[in-house]
């Protein structure tokens, strides 16, 4: 028992650790491939935390049905206590992101304002007209629920859990609606022949028009310098 406990202990760091590290080479792959160069190291460091924690659930779920299934009275508290704030740390992490952090620093990156404490203020306005109006749409909804009898003070914690739900499974469905729709239509516009040379002249004037920005930015810097 003592042996089948270690070796199944084993298994799961080994699962863990070869699981984090290709969550991290994948993320880091992902972020050199999509991410510009000039981006700031903030906007980087933001999305790579954000993937990083998303990602991450394929590596919990795992590690917590391995735990689930072969878990002993031995391990019940030490092990649960990890997994729990495991998937603590992943939950309220991608909440604040979500909700708070994110939101900010997109606002504050696409401001058009001179000043950093200017942007902060245009950040925090617009971020608190949108969490007004989000407030004030569940507010109504808890009140009409609340005056037809289907909802009681006592149920409106898991009134909050159904629209967070909710909320969550519909910009699900919105981005997979997306990739089933472009792929396919990627695809599809791919498999005639007579276009790609369109297609390719397209590619080249745009390519084209970044050489002469490029070349005009390398003399505004030999000028400079």
């Amino acid at each position: 028992g003592g042996g089948g406990g270690g070796h199944h202990a084993a298994g799961i760091f080994t699962f863990a650790f070869v699981a984090s590290a290709l969550v991290l080479v994948c993320v880091l792959r992902a972020l050199n491939y999509f991410s510009a160069r000039t981006n700031p190291l903030s906007v980087k460091t933001q999305v790579f935390l954000s993937w990083t924690l998303s990602v991450s659930i394929l590596t919990l779920v795992p590690l917590d049905v391995g735990y689930s299934l072969n878990r002993t009275n031995d391990d019940e508290g030490g092990n649960g206590r990890t997994m729990g704030a495991m998937w603590g740390l992943t939950y309220w992490s991608t909440f604040f992101l979500t909700w708070v952090i994110l939101p900010l620093h997109q606002i504050y990156e696409d401001s058009g304002d001179f000043t950093f404490a200017s942007r902060c203020s245009t950040a925090l306005r617009e971020n608190m007209i949108f969490y007004l109006v989000l407030v004030g749409i569940l507010c109504i909804g808890a009140t009409g629920l609340l005056f037809f009898g289907s909802l009681d003070a006592s149920s409106l914690s898991a009134y909050g859990i159904v629209v967070a739900n909710a909320w969550g499974i519909s910009t699900g469905i919105l981005l997979v609606g997306y990739g089933l729709v472009e792929v396919p239509r990627a695809l599809y516009k791919r498999s005639f022949l007579d276009d790609r040379p369109t297609r390719a002249y397209k590619r080249v004037a745009h390519v084209s028009r970044s050489l002469q920005e490029a070349h005009e930015d390398l003399k505004k810097v030999c000028k400079a310098v």
